[in-house]
């Protein structure tokens, strides 16, 4: 089914926020929910609403964290990465259910993480260059610190509600293309905003979800390998060839 085919679904029942897991716990998470559970739908319908409050996003933002993880399991799908937000505790949350998955009476999901309050930058490790998405790690520590940086994040807020009335509110979700990562990768994903820039015309930002991934590479002996990765695509806008 197609991604706008499931939003019906999904506002309706919504479904819930995207999340990731990394090689260790960050302080910035406060609960990893397990995959034996169902969706908490409240978390997913919350977020519908509030993203399109520019002021209640601008708060949501600069109150929680940037960061959530979760380990490449057995499947080879897409993955979706859906936010949430609780109210009473103000805290915004990831859900990440497989493509394969995310279809009308779904209620499984991969991992959920309800986020901190504590923002994080990205510490220096050297990177590979695996394959064609990957990016060099200061490219990824310029948009995670952008995020992490309130004027430049709450300009972007303002200039996605001026300019985009056919698109409105803040991102629903993010979609992570099937990649070539083994089963137990991890992933830790970081909020981001990169620069677009037409000629002639001033900087703007667009929201970006960075993934780190880490993992075991043999040779002579086994050696624990990092990447950064520019493939998460946010939505809305919406494409009518995405799934």
């Amino acid at each position: 089914m197609k991604i706008q085919q499931k939003f019906t679904y999904l506002i309706s029942t919504l479904c819930s926020v995207g999340i990731l897991y990394s090689c260790t716990i960050s302080s910035s998470e406060s609960v990893m929910v397990k995959s034996e559970e169902t969706i908490d739908n409240a978390l997913i319908s919350n977020w519908d609403k509030a993203r399109l409050d520019k002021d209640q996003v601008i708060k949501i933002f600069s109150s929680n964290s940037n960061t959530f993880h979760f380990t490449k399991e057995a499947f080879s799908s897409k993955v979706h990465v859906y936010l949430g937000y609780n109210p009473e505790t103000e805290s915004l949350s990831f859900t990440i259910v497989t493509a394969e998955s995310d279809t009308v009476g779904n209620s499984s999901f991969l991992t959920q993480s309800i986020l901190g309050s504590e923002k994080e930058e990205l510490s220096f490790f050297s990177t590979t260059a695996e394959n064609a998405n990957s990016i060099p790690w200061d490219v990824a520590h310029e948009r995670i610190s952008n995020w992490n940086n309130d004027d430049i994040r709450d300009q972007w807020i303002e200039e996605r509600f001026a300019n985009n009335p056919s698109e409105l509110g803040i991102v629903k979700l993010f979609i992570i293309p099937e990649n070539d990562f083994n089963y137990g990768d991890t992933h830790q994903c970081y909020l981001g905003l990169k620069e677009v820039q037409k000629e002639g015309e001033p900087i703007r930002y667009q929201v970006d979800l960075i993934v780190v991934n880490t993992f075991e590479k043999s040779g002579g002996r086994t050696a624990s390998v990092r990447n950064v990765e520019d493939v998460a695509t946010p939505v809305p806008p919406f494409d009518p060839n995405i799934q």
